[in-house]
């Protein structure tokens, strides 16, 4: 039997970002998690963005890139948010047409919603679910991470 490299399953990817309001010292760090084909594959990075809705955005712009890297973008793909605004800002952005953004090219780079927008383009079965309890493994990485000086 011939061993082929198709993919018939879903990737499942979590993203989510966490704010130490406690310490200004300690900051903030983003991570996701990707699940395909039983492979698991988490990154995560310390930020110093004191915005929650940010910080999961860059979460989430960064798994896309990651995807996307890795051609798995027209795979079929179930996202898990765990934060609310970002869940309305997916369905808003998707209800927008690019055109109609009212930004310029030379700023498009500094918004990140903008570089959300113009990154889910490229995603052909992608669907997102909001749910308020972290992934235990991206939130274990991600307290880590926080502590890392």
């Amino acid at each position: 039997m011939k061993k082929t490299n198709n993919f018939i399953g879903t990737i499942r990817l979590f993203s989510h970002g966490i704010l130490d309001i406690n310490s200004v010292k300690n900051g903030s760090a983003w991570a996701f998690l990707i699940i395909r084909d039983g492979m698991e594959y988490i990154v995560s990075e310390k930020t110093y963005d004191y915005s929650e809705v940010n910080i999961n955005i860059k979460a989430l712009i960064n798994a896309l890139e990651n995807l996307k890297e890795k051609n798995w973008n027209r795979e079929k793909i179930i996202v898990y948010l765990t934060n609310y605004e970002l869940m309305n800002m997916i369905i808003t952005l998707n209800n927008i047409e690019l055109h109609k953004l009212m930004i310029s090219i030379k700023n498009y780079k500094k918004n990140i919603i903008f570089q959300l927008k113009l990154l889910l383009i490229f995603f052909t079965d992608i669907s997102f679910y909001y749910n308020n309890v972290p992934n235990k493994k991206i939130d274990s990485v991600l307290r880590n991470t926080i502590r890392i000086s």
